[in-house]
C-alpha cells in the first residue's frame, strides 16, 4: 500500500505497507486523491519516503503521520508550524490550492 488515508482526523500516511521486493524499494506517484481534499504526489528510495508533495483543495486541517527526521514546508520553503497530536501524527492548516511540502 503506498498511501493511507483514513481513521480519526483522516490522516495521510505515506508508505505505510511497501511491499519488500526490490522492484518497489524506489519510485514515485503523482495525482493520488487523500480524503479531506488533498492531492499528494510522493518518491521514495530504499524503501523509505524521500519527499512529498501535499496540495490542498480546500481549506482544511491537514493530519499526517509525519516521518522521523521529516518536516513539512510552505513552497516558499518556510517551515510549516505543526501541531503534535499521538502517534507521531501533526496538524497544521491549509490554505485552498497551496502546496505543503515533506522533506
Amino acid at each position: 500500500m503506498l498511501l493511507q488515508s483514513n481513521g480519526q482526523n483522516s490522516r495521510i500516511h505515506f508508505l505505510p505497507a511497501l511491499p519488500e521486493s526490490a522492484e518497489w524499494s524506489q519510485g514515485s506517484v503523482k495525482g493520488m486523491q487523500a480524503r479531506n481534499g488533498f492531492e499528494v504526489n510522493f518518491e521514495w528510495d530504499n524503501s523509505k519516503l524521500k519527499k512529498g508533495e501535499i496540495i490542498s483543495k480546500n481549506e482544511a486541517d491537514c493530519y499526517l503521520k509525519l516521518p522521523l527526521n521529516m518536516a513539512v514546508y510552505h513552497s516558499n520553503g518556510k517551515k510549516v508550524s505543526l501541531k503534535a497530536k499521538a502517534n507521531d501524527v501533526v496538524v497544521f492548516p491549509t490554505k485552498k490550492g497551496n502546496s505543503y511540502f515533506v522533506k
